[in-house]
Parts: structure tokens; C-alpha cells; sequence
């Protein structure tokens, strides 16, 4: 179905409930509803008419028959509803009066003339007859629309209950199936780029254009561009603010009627008619479910043009175009900008501290729906992901894109102090820090601080004793989740980190970097007292305990080793004596102390021999 005429059946479901019974009944009969003379009406409350109405949008066979015939009813059908609304008042049936203008027929056929000039008018269909052809039946107090005037008065609409409404959202869904099948619609109209088929030249046109990448639609709040009309008038109430859309289980509001579909069928109802077929998974809608499907094809239909990269979705597409333009359209009020309405959602959580995504496992909240999958995969286990060059497994696709730079060596993110590139932007951050000395997580319990907000999130741990990631073959529990992961590699023997330089395999990325430097002498971590460097960093905080020790003082230049005596001691901490550098040298001068951390035991030598150090 054309995306913007579904739009226009949604507005007219919503618009449908500022309608009194009065309102409904009348306007059944002008739109041929229920009959010619609206007869199949009489006797019908207000809920059974705004049913009926909805049911002939959605099921009208004459109108699914023709694009442009059905659009002009449904735009010919809003108009009457607006016109009902504005007026503010209802008419009395009763004193209603209606008088046809002979004069304004012509005006009209004008006004529902459609591309390629051709003519649609009521008059071509009876059943969609603008006039009640009954001698005694009465229409609406409408303003004349170069159709015939009517005069009378309109009183202001009753709500319903909101029981009413989830009948009439389920009704609709009923009635969206039970169309589905009785339709065999023809698709003559073919894309030459990737060849698929279209039922109406409209709908190829706009499919086209995400092959053009032309967006005629655009926005005159911030410049944003879209493929059809229907895409810009959702994007525009996120400018306004508005939500028309109202959930009547829970009173949250949405600016899509499609959003609030969504929100009752996974909030509420809990209903998921599409299953994939390749994991126990299901899906609210057709499209989400083959957006999963690309999970296990592998399929990445939409390339960019900037930078040759391919993606699975088309959101994802746009979502990255916007790093090459440096588009961030969307600000908060703390200053911060975004690429799109949804971060800019998600990081306004961070102020307001909302976390309304919960797991119904442990009870654990999120402020994003897509960190709550994430972390259900932690109970079950699920790990959809796998790398086709070594076969590991992964819950999220962003570890497994971050895996397979390990076996291509790509490192995108590259220091703009030292050069140094990494695989992840996170990993970048971590680096920067040690330029910076910024350690901005602190530990609430011991006041230790942090470079990463994980390290610190492991820390805590260790004050709590919490292990969480166990082992299901041996039972032993890790603090980490990737130290489970490390760890369950020494049973399976996995080594998925191979050297380039010399084919040794490691089962960790952290293990090969420092072996790595074996090869290239490079020394990364450096002693900030005595500017000596060192291949790992556990090697540079041996050294710098030592210092703390007071045990690595710089020692003089001697003469002769003879003048070092070697006391007969065996411990690992040698007492040695050196010359007073403020007394004249001769051999009867005591010397002071210092102990020297040798990592062995010293023994009493001929006083030819060097000194240990």
C-alpha cells in the first residue's frame, strides 16, 4: 500500500473520534457508506459508526481497484471531517435543511481532476455519492467546497471511552489481515535497478529515488531532505513537538499513528505475528523481520557513495552519511548536537536519568531498548554473530564488526597526539587519557579513580565479590564477561589472534599486541622519574613500586668495585654501603645505607667481583 495513503487512513481513524453520532451518520450517507441512502446505518450507535467507516477505508474493493480514485475519496473524506471539526458545532438532524447549488457542479469535477487530465467524480461511482439520495434524509451543515452548500448548525463531539478505542485499534488490525488475502494485485510497473515490482508508476517513482538518492520533500526547519511527502510531515512534528497519537493503556503520546501500532503490540498486547525461520525469534512487523533476516544472510544492499562502505538497513545508510557531511541537526539544551532525533532522545535521558527498558529477568533497566536486547543475550545466551574467517560468535553485531579488524588489521581511529591508530573510537578515548592524565570515573567506596567507566564498573566488583559470568563447563565465575570469554578458551583450545610476523597464535587481541613488540622493539610505556621505557605496562609498575620502595636511587660512578664492600648476607635485599658525598674520601669514613632490590640473594665474593647491580 502507498506509504502516504496509509498515512491519510491513519489520520482520518484519529480525526473520526471528535465525531458525534450525528456527525458519523451523515457522513456515511454523503460518502455512500452503508448504501445509497445510508439505510444499512439506521439503528447504529456512534461506536458501530466509526467501525463501519474505518472498515470501508481499509476494505473498500472498488477503491483498492484504482490509486488515484481511491486517494480522492480518502482526501475528499478528511476534507468533510475537517470541516465538521472546524465548525465546532453539530447539526440537529432534525432541523437541518439541505439545498443543492447547481451552479458549483462544474467547479467541482475541476477540483478532482487528477494527473493526465482525467476526471473522477462522484458521479462515476454511486457508491461514493457526495449526497444522500434518500427524499428524507438530511446532510451536515458543511461550507460550500464548490459543491452543492449546505446549511445548519453542528454541536460540539462527545469522547468516548477509551475501551471504545482499543476496540476499534484491534478492529482496524483484524480488518488489515482479513484484507490481505482477498487482494491479488497486479505489479506491472518494474525497477530497472534491482527488479522489483510496483502495482502503481507512483509508487516505482518514489522507490527510485532511493536509487537516485533524490529527496524532493524537504524541510524548511533544518534542511533535511526526503524521498516522499508522507516521510516529511512525520519529520515535521519532530520540530513541533506534536504527538496526536495517544496510547489509552498508558497515556503515552507519539507523532506516528504507526509508532503507537508498534508500542501496543509490543507493550501491551504482546503480539508478534512474524517468526523467523532461522532462530526462535519473532517480529511485530513484516519489515523488522526482514531486517533480522539480513542478520543471517549477511546481505548489505545499501552502499555509500562517499566511502564505498555497504549496510544492512537504509536508516543505518542515512544515519552514516551524516558523519561525512558533519550534519547534526538535532541539539540539547546542554549544548550537545546529534545526527538524529533518536540520540538526541536517548542522550536526554543521561539528564532526567529515565531508564524506562526493563529486563523481566533480573529487573534490570536501560535507557535504550536496543542496550536491553543486548543484555537479554546475557541470559540466553543467544550469540547470532559469527565471524566467517575464524567462526567465533558474537551477541552484538558491533563486536563481531570490531572482531574482524583483528583479521584485517584495519584500525580506523588514528591519535592526533602520537599517531597511534586503534580498532575501536573507545579505544581512542581510553589512549587519549594518557596524554591527558584524565581519570574521570571514580569508585564511591575506596576513591580510586578510572580512565574508562568499565574499569570502573569492574572495580566495583571486587568491593561487592559480585561474579556473574560463569563457567558452564568447570562452574568458575569470572567478574568480566570477556575474562569468561578468555577463559573458556583454554577449553576449547581456541587462538583466534595470529601474528603476522612469525604465525605464533594467542587466545588474546592483548597477548599478540605485546608479543607484537617483540618484533618491532617498540617500548610504548615510560617511566616519568627515571625516563626509562618498557615493552608492557605490568613490566613499567614493577618498575614503579620500586621507586616507591626507595629501591632504584641512581648509583655513583666508582673507581674501583674493590670499594663497594659486599656483606655475607642471603636475602633478596642486599645492604650496601656508599661514600658520603659531604665527608673527604678516605677508608676510615663510615658510609650511609641503602638496600637494593637485586631479585636474588647476594654471597660474600672476592672483591674482584661486579657488584650484582
Amino acid at each position: 500500500m502507498n506509504r502516504e495513503r496509509e498515512t491519510l487512513m491513519d489520520e482520518i481513524e484519529e480525526s473520526l473520534w471528535t465525531l458525534t453520532e450525528d456527525n458519523l451518520r451523515s457522513l456515511c450517507e454523503r460518502s455512500g457508506i452503508g448504501g445509497k441512502d445510508g439505510s444499512e446505518m439506521k439503528g447504529k450507535n456512534q461506536r458501530a459508526l466509526r467501525r463501519k467507516i474505518m472498515e470501508e477505508t481499509w476494505e473498500n474493493e472498488d477503491l483498492m481497484k484504482s490509486e488515484d480514485r481511491g486517494m480522492s475519496w480518502l482526501l475528499q473524506l478528511k476534507e468533510d471531517i475537517k470541516r465538521i471539526q472546524d465548525a465546532g458545532v453539530v447539526a440537529s438532524r432534525q432541523s437541518a435543511s439541505a439545498h443543492v447549488d447547481d451552479g458549483a457542479q462544474g467547479s467541482c469535477d475541476a477540483e478532482r481532476k487528477e494527473d493526465g487530465g482525467n476526471l473522477y467524480s462522484y458521479q462515476n461511482n454511486p457508491r461514493l455519492s457526495p449526497f444522500p439520495e434518500s427524499p428524507g434524509s438530511a446532510s451536515l451543515g458543511l461550507e460550500s467546497r464548490k459543491t452543492p452548500g449546505l446549511s445548519g448548525t453542528v454541536k460540539g463531539g462527545e469522547e468516548e471511552e477509551e475501551e471504545e478505542e482499543e476496540d476499534l485499534i484491534e478492529a482496524a488490525e483484524k480488518n488489515v489481515k482479513k484484507r490481505q488475502p482477498k487482494r491479488t494485485v497486479k505489479k506491472p510497473h518494474c525497477c530497472s535497478d534491482c527488479g522489483k515490482s510496483f502495482s502503481h508508476k507512483s509508487h516505482l517513482t518514489v522507490h527510485q529515488h532511493t536509487h537516485t538518492g533524490e529527496k524532493p520533500y524537504h524541510c524548511t526547519q533544518c534542511e533535511n531532505s526526503f524521498y516522499c511527502s508522507s516521510y516529511l510531515i512525520s519529520h515535521m512534528r519532530t520540530h513541533t513537538g506534536e504527538k496526536p497519537y495517544r496510547c489509552s493503556d498508558c497515556g503515552k503520546r507519539f507523532g506516528q499513528s504507526n509508532a503507537l501500532k508498534l508500542h501496543r503490540m509490543r507493550r501491551h498486547t504482546g503480539e508478534l505475528p512474524f517468526s523467523c525461520l532461522e532462530c526462535p525469534k519473532r517480529f511485530v512487523t513484516s519489515a523488522h523481520l526482514k531486517s533480522h533476516q539480513r542478520v543471517h544472510t549477511g546481505e548489505k544492499p545499501y552502499h555509500c557513495s562517499d566511502c564505498g562502505k555497504n549496510f544492512s538497513h537504509s536508516s543505518a545508510l542515512r544515519l552514516h552519511q551524516k558523519t561525512h557531511s558533519g550534519e547534526k541537526p538535532f541539539i540539547c539544551e546542554c549544548g550537545k548536537s546529534f545526527i538524529n532525533w533518536a540520540h538526541l532522545n536517548s542522550h536526554q535521558r543521561s539528564h532526567t536519568g529515565e531508564k524506562p527498558y526493563c529486563c523481566e529477568q533480573c529487573g534490570k533497566c536501560f535507557s535504550e531498548s536496543g542496550t536491553l536486547s543486548n543484555h537479554q543475550r546475557t541470559h540466553t545466551g543467544e550469540k547470532p554473530y559469527s565471524c566467517d574467517q575464524c567462526g567465533e560468535r558474537f551477541a552484538q553485531s558491533g563486536s563481531l564488526t570490531i572482531h574482524q579488524r583483528t583479521h584485517t588489521g584495519e584500525k580506523p581511529y588514528a591519535c592526533d597526539q602520537c599517531e597511534k591508530r586503534f580498532i575501536t573510537s573507545s579505544h581512542l578515548r581510553r589512549h587519549q587519557r594518557t596524554h591527558t592524565g584524565e581519570k574521570p570515573h571514580l569508585c564511591d567506596e575506596c576513591g580510586k579513580s578510572f580512565t574508562r567507566a568499565g574499569a570502573l564498573a569492574s572495580h566495583r566488583k571486587t568491593h561487592t565479590g559480585e561474579k556473574p559470568y560463569s563457567c558452564d563447563l568447570c562452574g568458575k565465575s569470572f567478574v568480566q564477561s570477556g575474562q569468561l570469554t578468555s577463559h573458556q578458551r583454554t577449553h576449547t583450545g581456541a587462538k583466534p589472534y595470529g601474528c603476522d610476523q612469525c604465525s605464533e597464535r594467542f587466545t588474546q587481541s592483548a597477548t599478540l599486541a605485546n608479543h607484537q613488540r617483540t618484533h618491532t622493539g617498540e617500548k610504548p610505556y615510560r617511566c616519568n622519574l627515571c625516563e626509562k621505557s618498557f615493552a608492557q605496562s605490568g613490566h613499567l609498575k614493577s618498575h614503579q613500586k620500586a621507586h616507591a620502595r626507595g629501591g632504584m636511587c641512581p648509583l655513583p660512578t666508582l673507581s674501583s668495585p674493590a670499594s663497594v664492600p659486599v656483606p655475607s648476607v642471603s636475602s633478596k635485599w642486599s645492604k650496601t654501603q656508599l661514600p658520603d658525598s659531604s665527608a673527604t674520601p678516605s677508608s676510615e669514613t663510615t658510609p650511609p645505607v641503602f638496600y637494593v632490590n637485586t631479585g636474588y640473594p647476594l654471597h660474600t665474593a672476592p672483591s674482584t667481583t661486579k657488584p650484582p647491580y
